[in-house]
């Protein structure tokens, strides 16, 4: 028995959204990361963010690598020892 137009409607959108939860799964992620520490699941959080004004921009692990970046470039201006970005998955 065929599809109804609602019912084939209603299943590409269950399987649009289904395709776009894959997409959001499969892209990176990044943390920052401290140069003198080992590499962690989430984000440095220590001090630094204080002395550079930047507590709120914080998070565990960023969706967007320029955020992730500007905040790492901000928190090394304030910290000789640096800090990067790490592609978390």
């Amino acid at each position: 028995m065929p599809l109804s137009d609602r019912d084939a409607d209603a299943l590409s959108e269950y399987e649009n959204d289904e395709f776009h939860r894959a997409c959001e799964e499969e892209r990176p992620r990044w943390v920052i990361s401290k140069r003198s520490r080992l590499q962690t699941d989430r984000s440095y959080s220590g001090p630094t963010w204080d002395t550079a004004g930047i507590r709120n921009r914080y998070q565990k692990v960023y969706d967007d690598h320029d955020e992730a970046a500007q905040c790492a470039s901000l928190l090394s201006a304030h910290n000789p020892v640096g800090f990067d970005v790490v592609e978390y998955w």
